[in-house]
């Protein structure tokens, strides 16, 4: 019942938007962003992308892995500050999570405890901001530490604010700063023999800070590595994601050949940190996509003049899904690239679709060419 109450306010209060911005009395905002700020600013609502096999600067982890990874820390550090994502943090309200600009481009190397506490708290600093001597760095990542610790139970949206009022009391001013600069940094924590098709742990990796990005570095032999990058969703979509992993492994050099396990193999269900009063999990494993990409590369070429429109791989993947008995009743909303405009140079809307609608029991792909005439003019509408 409250889930329902606060859909429905939700869908008045982006009607009364709309008319709002209409009038000019409210500026115009990009529909999936101010969707994602509310609904995927939370710890379980960020994403991870994972490069396989990237060729660090390290030549062997173990002959000085304390060396090595403040290394490997400090060249992240200098590609982070040529993304502009880097140079945003989150800032959260009861309600939204809005972005904010930050002067420095910060690396902490972190260590967790188990049950997600931290244990260290080592920067990389940008060198061109100004900084604390070192003997008052240490007094704030101590005061950070404590503050974290004792704010595990609380989600992502809650602890920065929670950690600097808390930390705020017993520092100077520079060092509350400091703090702060902390907190809008981006946390690196290194792995060394871990499972390397298994998600991060999410009840270990309990990243408490504010930044966009943060990142788990699993050290391989030969001085590679597996990297994971927690993005935030409020602020970067999937494909800006893929963009930047691969801006990242170009900046390293490149990747290692990776040999992943076979599609329905390294099964993974991972617990995650409730939200709501509601238990979460992650679930993993490796998927083939490629008999749909082949799928969909034979119907655009055998049927050019009988489809609506071009199809793409996730019109298909909409396609398949959405005609299974399991989704007979299900709504999807797909986000799609809308053209730009003066505030925003790639924008996202979603396009709503029930694909069963079309399904024909009798043949599963008769009802597709009229599932493309109705996605192609829903996204004309868009």
């Amino acid at each position: 019942m409250y889930r329902r109450l606060v859909n429905i306010a939700a869908a008045a209060w982006i009607a009364i938007a709309e008319i709002l911005q209409r009038l000019g009395r409210m500026k115009e905002r990009d529909p999936w962003r101010y969707n994602a700020a509310i609904s995927l600013r939370s710890e379980s609502g960020k994403m991870m992308g994972g490069m396989f096999g990237v060729k660090s600067c390290a030549v062997d982890w173990g002959r000085d892995r304390e060396g090595a990874r403040m290394q490997f820390a400090t060249r992240l550090r200098d590609f982070l500050a040529g993304e502009p994502i880097a140079r945003l943090a989150a800032e959260d309200d009861r309600y939204i999570t809005r972005m904010v600009p930050v002067q420095a481009v910060d690396v902490f190397v972190v260590e967790f405890k188990q049950d997600g506490g931290l244990a260290r708290i080592a920067p990389v600093l940008d060198p061109a901001a100004p900084a604390l001597d070192s003997a008052k760095r240490e007094r704030v990542h101590a005061a950070v530490i404590g503050a974290a610790n004792a704010t595990l139970a609380l989600d992502v949206t809650e602890r920065p604010g929670r950690i600097l009022q808390s930390v705020g009391a017993s520092l100077a001013a520079d060092e509350a700063d400091y703090a702060r600069r902390v907190l809008q940094g981006s946390f690196v924590a290194f792995e060394s023999g871990a499972d390397r098709f298994r998600p991060p742990d999410p009840m270990v990796c309990r990243f408490p800070g504010a930044s966009m990005l943060n990142f788990v570095i699993r050290e391989l032999d030969a001085g590679a590595a597996d990297v994971w990058m927690q993005c935030q969703h409020a602020a970067i979509d999937g494909v800006e994601i893929d963009e930047l992993c691969k801006r990242l492994v170009e900046n390293f050099g490149g990747s290692c050949k990776t040999m992943f396990p076979a599609p329905g193999a390294a099964m993974h269900t991972l617990r995650c940190p409730p939200l709501g009063g509601r238990e979460l999990v992650l679930f993993s494993g490796f998927f083939d996509f490629s008999p749909l990409r082949k799928l969909r590369r034979n119907l655009n070429r055998n049927f050019a003049g009988h489809v609506p429109i071009p199809i793409t791989d996730a019109m298909l993947l909409l396609w398949t899904l959405g005609i299974q008995p399991e989704f007979a009743g299900e709504t999807f909303a797909l986000t799609v690239d809308v053209p730009p405009d003066e505030s925003h140079p790639r924008r996202l809307d979603f396009l709503v679709m029930r694909p069963r609608l079309f399904y024909n029991p009798g043949a599963s792909l008769a009802g597709f060419p009229a599932f493309l005439a109705a996605y192609g003019d829903r996204f004309r509408l868009v």
